[in-house]
């Protein structure tokens, strides 16, 4: 059982008191990290492995589907991919938050969050069944009942996400990573089982990707097998204080990310934007590097009691890293993504030397709303999503009849550009620093590179 509403009411709710509440509150796990080069190494090597799968995944996708059928397959997953983050309530973040403060506790919140969760992605994917047909273009019937089959997804999808993420701030890496692992490799699994059956059909997909998500789920929830599960209706409050400004801080920055795409499907062919689609497959891969940083964001602030020098040594290193991989994967995609994916996506090429540095400013933005998050600061990522929302919104539908796959891809960078911005000015006057102290890079990033690269690649040399 729940432990009684007083023992819940005890634990404090999360507010926008900045660094001084986490510190006074804070109960991390004593398993917690203390550093990057503590799990460091790990995440990285599973985030490596990830990022080839994903790419290996684009170019099945786009050589088997062709340029047209990548375009039209990007409207099956567009809105399941936009109200994701309206589904999920912010609940993955609120067990991570709670879990972490009170790990003794962990069964409650993580119960609560959960059910919450699937009550949640019930409500959306069931409403998202029927009003799909109003959102996509009215010249796309194919894409239709896969679109429906899509949206039932919603229904797991939040759940699996409560249920997993937990598991970082509790210290279980390994275990984070294996179940975090099964959901990167679905895209994977799909698209060779259709391969192997000899099928383009769009629902066959959707069908195999439902089955593909409801096992993780079960997965996930036999992960807590054990521990207690539990619903307690006086942690709900303090769960959502938490989790809908996180929720509705994904809404702006997934409209942000995907609605270029269906802005250049209602006024661009179907090969424009499935070139568009490969660009941005491909700038995604500098995120995987970036995600890593996002993920040890918070077992750091915990560890360190929210300490000023730790995050301003995280946010140092994350500009350092993203600079040196905005430079190097935008100067060789010209050349690289022809290559890979076949000669007639050159032009995808090209627009990665717009969209690779542009997602490489997404992936610190999301480190900085990490720390944000961690510094019990959930609001302040909304804020800066919501203003590069704005600067997207402003300037999408005028730039893409005009300008096409290029004005979108000049919008994405400046709407990046502006959240990442405001997250900075956020985290200093949180820790109160000056913005520019986020900048000086110097000799210590450079060696911390230099050693978690050497620690990932030692495994690959004993192999050897």
């Amino acid at each position: 059982m729940c432990r009684s509403a007083a023992d819940t009411a005890m634990a404090p709710a999360p507010g926008e008191n900045g660094a001084a509440s986490l510190t006074n509150t804070a109960s991390p796990s004593p398993t917690a990290p203390t550093g990057i080069a503590a799990d460091g190494t790990r995440v990285a090597a599973t985030n490596l492995m990830l990022a080839a799968v994903s790419f290996v995944s684009s170019v099945l996708v786009a050589q088997y589907f062709g340029d047209e059928g990548r375009g039209v397959l990007s409207l099956v997953f567009l809105w399941p991919a936009l109200l994701i983050g309206v589904a999920n309530l912010g609940m993955p973040h609120a067990a991570l938050f709670f879990a972490s403060k009170n790990p003794e506790d962990r069964a409650r919140w993580v119960g609560t969050a959960s059910v919450l969760s699937l009550l949640s992605g019930s409500a959306v994917g069931l409403a998202g069944f029927f009003a799909v047909e109003f959102l996509l273009p009215d010249d796309r019937p194919v894409v239709l009942w896969p679109a429906r089959l899509m949206m039932l997804g919603l229904i797991v999808r939040p759940l699996i996400g409560t249920t997993i993420h937990p598991w970082l701030g509790l210290g279980r890496i390994a275990r984070w990573n294996r179940l975090r692992t099964l959901v990167d490799l679905v895209p994977l699994v799909f698209v060779l089982l259709l391969i192997a059956m000899g099928s383009k059909s769009l629902t066959t997909l959707a069908i195999i990707h439902l089955v593909l998500f409801g096992s993780i789920c079960l997965l996930s929830l036999r992960s807590w097998r054990g521990t207690g599960l539990c619903w307690d209706r006086s942690a709900v409050r303090p769960i959502l204080r938490y989790g809908l400004p996180t929720a509705l801080s994904v809404i702006p920055f997934t409209l942000s990310f995907r609605i270029d795409q269906a802005f250049l499907a209602t006024n661009q062919s179907d090969a424009a934007l499935g070139h568009y689609v490969v660009a941005a497959g491909w700038s995604m891969s500098v995120l995987p590097v970036l995600n890593t940083l996002a993920s040890l964001a918070w077992p750091r602030v915990m560890s360190s009691d929210a300490a000023p020098s730790t995050v301003v040594d995280h946010v140092r290193f994350t500009v350092f890293v993203a600079l040196g991989l905005a430079l190097v994967g935008g100067g060789v995609s010209p050349f690289v993504v022809p290559l890979v994916f076949g000669q007639d996506f050159s032009q995808s090429g090209r627009l990665a030397l717009v969209l690779l540095p542009a997602t490489t400013i997404l992936g610190l933005s999301t480190v900085m709303e990490e720390l944000l998050r961690a510094l019990n600061r959930p609001r302040s990522p909304l804020y800066a999503q919501l203003a590069g929302l704005t600067v997207t919104l402003s300037l999408l539908w005028w730039v893409t009849p005009r300008y096409g796959v290029w004005g979108a891809a000049g919008v994405s960078a400046a709407a990046y550009s502006v959240a990442a911005g405001w997250s900075t000015l956020a985290i200093a006057r949180t820790i109160d620093v000056a913005p520019t102290t986020f900048f000086a890079i110097g000799k210590k990033e450079r060696l911390l590179t230099v050693a978690l690269i050497r620690r990932t690649l030692r495994p690959i040399r004993r192999l050897r």
